[in-house]
């Protein structure tokens, strides 16, 4: 069935990038947005508020007269007026009023970078501050009062908010005698999804096996993977705390994850079997006491290795421009798991040592 969908926000919210992302996922829609409009009805606009008054009601007829022939219509529009979206739900049964929250300060930002501005006017923010009237600067956006979801473009990429958008609509009151359905796009997101978790499995188990070769053992190679799964522990934490999703970049840092957190694991455990074998000590306290001694050792080794790792994927951390929705989320999976890791390593490893070393020996 047709619906419709106002995306509105501050300019540079992400409207435009969410509604081509909402297009992906429902190629039958059509998208129409307010800046290509006023090109077309107001070929030199003054931006007034009798134009823009105009425009908007334009706009509105628009999208209920091509929801009214039955197509699925995408709004990617400011309307800093309440009274226009009030207009639209008046018109348009079932109207989904989807506010795209995001600081104005970022905004500004990803204005100022933006490559693709969709029939948008460059530079607005800037001829905003030389005193041009631009929504949430000269005159004031209202926020919607009740919108039926809101999005923080901030915390979630496109492909997130379109994902959200899509599964809201499942809540919402529809007309009697329609129904709608989510399209095979969903389906196949979920599949890879799935398939992203079990390589991720799959990426554990080779870890785990080219270590066993390495130490030619079964038992100290398990010590040395319990860090990765500790690991991922501090994934989630991170992930909880900024409001992240777990998605496709995440999963791929997880993967590169698998590989990085085994390291200082594999050269503490091997240091200290090989003090172990050479000096032939399997009394209790000589191996807690060589596992000590080793840890304290490699300490200062292990701390630097981790924190050039880091610093090596702070600049894609602390990225918010155009494609950051991408980076980030890998760069915070990487960052977090790498520095819970570690601690982890550093703790576990002296202390768990004799346990799984008198396993390897028998003794």
């Amino acid at each position: 069935m047709p619906y419709v969908i106002w995306l509105t926000g501050l300019p540079g919210s992400g409207k435009s990038a969410v509604a081509s992302a909402l297009k992906k996922r429902i190629p039958e829609a059509v998208v129409l947005r307010m800046d290509e409009l006023r090109r077309t009805v107001t070929p030199e606009p003054s931006y007034s508020d009798m134009e823009r008054e105009y425009v908007y009601r334009s706009l509105v007829f628009t999208a209920k007269t091509l929801y009214e022939l039955g197509h699925t219509v995408i709004m990617d529009a400011t309307g800093n007026k309440r009274v226009w979206r009030k207009l639209a739900r008046e018109l348009i049964p079932g109207l989904s009023e989807v506010y795209l929250k995001c600081p104005l300060e970022l905004c500004m930002e990803r204005e100022r970078t933006r490559v693709d501005t969709h029939g948008a006017p460059k530079g607005i923010y800037d001829k905003g501050k030389a005193g041009a009237p631009v929504p949430g600067m000269q005159i004031p956006y209202e926020e919607p009062e009740d919108p039926e979801l809101v999005v923080d473009t901030e915390k979630e990429s496109p492909e997130e908010a379109a994902e959200r958008i899509e599964a809201s609509l499942g809540s919402q009151a529809l007309p009697e005698g329609y129904t709608w359905e989510f399209n095979e796009t969903l389906a196949r997101e979920r599949k890879s999804r799935r398939l992203m978790a079990l390589l991720t499995l799959a990426s554990i188990l080779l870890v785990f096996m080219i270590i066993a070769g390495l130490l030619e053992s079964l038992s100290l190679p398990l010590l040395v993977i319990t860090t990765v799964p500790l690991a991922f522990c501090g994934v989630f934490i991170a992930l909880f705390l900024t409001g992240s999703t777990l998605n496709i970049a995440a999963y791929i840092g997880m993967i590169v994850l698998t590989g990085i957190a085994v390291n200082n694991g594999i050269v503490l455990v091997d240091r200290i079997r090989a003090s172990l074998d050479g000096d032939g000590a399997l009394l209790s306290s000589s191996i807690d006491d060589t596992a000590r001694s080793v840890g304290m050792e490699h300490f200062n080794p292990v701390i630097i290795t981790t924190i050039t790792t880091v610093l090596g994927f702070l600049p894609a951390l602390l990225s918010r421009g155009e494609g950051s929705n991408l980076w980030r989320p890998l760069a915070l999976t990487v960052v977090s798991g790498l520095t819970f890791s570690t601690a982890i390593v550093i703790l576990l490893i002296p202390v768990s040592f004799r346990y799984f070393y008198r396993r390897e020996r028998r003794i």
